[in-house]
């Protein structure tokens, strides 16, 4: 709420000679709003002289706000009603006002007429100044200053302040893919912000104000630590089964038939039992017990499900099909191949489009120029992803004609792993409303690469991923061991004197700051 203009003393009124009146220049347009007799705010330190509110005004920063923000900042001043109770009042609301942002901010700790109920856990509870409790944020001055009222958070706080908010983030598995945790404030942390508003029912936006970091403080785990985010197997397992699609795209070099022995070799080392059919489709299951979250007693208790796997290769007939066919219907899709410069799966030869399952280039957004394009790509990335634009020139956007036929259920809990080499590049496609669009973060999970992967070694990642599901690990499990098994490829590489590439902060995950903890 802004001083809306001050006037001068009334010398008629028996207030003290630095009472001011602070009104409305127009009455409020809204309905059902009546006049309460003014509310004094005694002089309380840099507010300057009292002043006379309306019940507007105390209505408007409420519904603004909301009463858990507002009675949080009762702190240093009180508003006392000082005529009689014309409005059928219970009891005589206690007002407090502090300063935010510049301007004047109230809040009540008794119920006014027409204000929103009190939640329990603010009714009766003694105001209190805004203050931080967790370590991660308790001695960075600037976040207690947004706490407790002040300007959120913006490029002038870029290091210690970001950085700790942006950890925070992270370790509660609010996605920062691109850039990670690197103390400069910008959309990427502005969208992980975004959400975790969302998620704590606060109002919209992309802001660190006081209401965010007051829900910081108190969500965030102790410094060093992370949230137990997983997969939601609750949902996973509504229906008592469990289907993978495992997909291997195909490699010039002809790894994907190595890959392919080796990947029976694993399933059949999980006690996995079926066959590859005459059309290439491998079809495998198994009995598995998971946890699952217990109602009865709060924890987590064991349940048997029947595993299904639908295994494709280049081989496979209709491979690309059959990939769809696994995003629409499977409750995990794991894509392992090339991604053909940011351009999507591929199942046959690389200048072939007969069997790519397109999704980094044609669509109605790519076309506008409208999504954003991957950092740190060099010259030769591009030239690589306008060639691959050549060869699927003709080729609609497969991800967007399965979003216009309905084939992405918009109920359904699913969980994608893109292991490719930087599956980051198509990331805003698989969150495009006009791609994904019915898959929203509630419904959809999803894990990728960030950049460039050894294809032997996206191999071992894949089956880590696989067995951390099976024993329902995680997330923070899933990506250490994802991470561990393409850290122990390449130093047995190395010490075999290969000279190889950093592998380090490979995977992001994204969509799982909603998810329960175990």
């Amino acid at each position: 709420m802004t001083h809306q203009g001050r006037q001068k003393p009334n010398k008629q009124n028996n207030s003290s000679p630095n009472t001011r009146h602070l009104r409305p220049k127009t009455e409020p347009a809204q309905e059902g709003l009546n006049y309460v007799d003014p509310l004094r705010l005694p002089h309380r330190g840099k507010l300057g002289a009292g002043a006379s509110l309306r019940q507007a005004q105390v209505l408007q920063m409420q519904r603004l706000q909301g009463n858990r923000f507002v009675s949080r900042l009762l702190s240093k001043s009180t508003l006392h009603r000082t005529a009689a109770n014309s409005q059928g009042l219970a009891s005589t609301p206690t007002l407090v006002a502090v300063q935010s942002m510049g301007k004047l901010v109230i809040g009540y700790t008794n119920t006014l007429p027409g204000l929103q109920r009190e939640d329990e856990s603010d009714a009766g509870s003694s105001p209190e100044p805004a203050t931080l409790s967790n370590s991660r944020f308790a001695n960075i001055e600037a976040l207690v200053s947004i706490a407790q009222g002040g300007k959120e958070l913006t490029r002038k706080n870029n290091g210690v302040a970001v950085q700790a908010v942006q950890q925070a983030l992270f370790d509660m598995a609010y996605p920062l893919p691109r850039f990670r945790v690197d103390g400069k404030l910008g959309t990427e942390t502005g969208e992980a912000t975004r959400r975790f508003r969302e998620d704590s029912k606060l109002p919209p936006g992309t802001a660190v104000d006081a209401p965010a970091m007051v829900e910081l403080d108190k969500k965030a785990p102790a410094e060093g630590a992370t949230a137990k985010k997983s997969v939601d197997y609750d949902k996973l397992l509504a229906d008592g089964k469990l289907t993978f699609t495992v997909a291997l795209g195909y490699d010039e070099g002809g790894f994907h038939v190595i890959a392919t022995e080796k990947m029976l070799e694993f399933f059949k080392d999980q006690g996995f039992t079926g066959k590859v059919g005459p059309d290439g489709l491998g079809l495998f299951s198994k009995q598995a017990t998971f946890l699952v979250s217990d109602p009865d007693t709060g924890g987590f208790k064991g349940k048997i499900v029947k595993v299904q796997i639908r295994f494709i290769t280049p081989d496979t007939k209709d491979a690309k099909a059959e990939f769809a066919k696994g995003l629409s219907q499977d409750d995990i899709s794991i894509y392992k191949g090339h991604a053909r410069y940011g351009t999507g799966p591929d199942f046959d030869d690389k200048k072939s489009a007969a069997e790519n399952f397109t999704i980094g280039v044609g669509s109605a957004l790519h076309k506008a120029g409208k999504l954003k394009r991957p950092p740190g790509k060099d010259s030769s990335w591009y030239y690589g992803h306008q060639k691959m634009k050549k060869v699927l020139d003709r080729r609609k956007n497969d991800l967007e004609e399965m979003q216009k036929e309905g084939k992405l259920d918009p109920k359904k809990y699913q969980v994608w792993f893109f292991n490719a080499c930087a599956t980051l590049h198509y990331l805003d496609e698989l969150r495009s409303p006009a791609l994904a669009g019915s898959k929203d973060r509630k419904n959809l999970d999803i894990i990728g690469t960030r950049n460039s992967i050894y294809t032997h070694a996206s191999l071992e990642v894949a089956k880590a991923f696989i067995t951390s599901i099976l024993n329902s690990e995680t997330l923070d499990q899933m990506m250490a061991n994802m991470q561990g098994s393409l850290d122990r490829w390449v130093d047995e590489k190395t010490a075999e004197g290969a000279n190889l590439i950093s592998q380090a902060n490979m995977f992001f995950r994204e969509g799982f700051g909603d998810n329960p903890s175990k």
